[in-house]
């Protein structure tokens, strides 16, 4: 992965919406009072946020995209989730994502690298969100 890639990633705001009226942010290298108000709420120590979309960071189409993270829905079946979206921050470009409570770093990994992503965000309770390249 390129150094231009990687800082991307480090500056995308991922955004999940939890209800109509509630959306959490997500800044790497920041930790995250309302996710951890959610965590509480479901029990839960460790999140992940993750898509499908775009594999190995190759544009796809929107349709294609859909797809892929319809499979990576299902992959994620009994477990709870938000749907969101990894924005730019120059706001040129997104990908839906999904952040998915309770699960261990390690099966996000997988899960990760299933969908043939270049990285993964996660976190555990009153802890930084983290980059982590795959």
């Amino acid at each position: 992965m390129n150094e231009k890639l990687k800082a991307a990633y480090l500056e995308t705001i991922y955004m999940a919406t939890i209800s109509l009226e509630e959306q959490i942010h997500i800044n790497i290298g920041k930790q995250l009072p309302k996710l951890d108000e959610l965590l509480t709420q479901y029990h839960c120590h460790d999140w992940a946020y993750i898509t499908a979309w775009n594999p190995f960071s190759t544009p796809l189409t929107h349709t294609e995209n859909q797809q892929r993270n319809q499979q990576l829905e299902l992959e994620l079946a009994g477990k709870t989730y938000f749907s969101g979206k990894g924005i730019a921050k120059q706001g040129d470009w997104y990908e839906e994502s999904f952040l998915v409570l309770g699960i261990q770093e390690i099966e996000a990994i997988r899960i990760g690298q299933k969908f043939q992503q270049y990285a993964i965000v996660v976190g555990s309770k009153e802890q930084e969100a983290r980059l982590i390249l795959l």
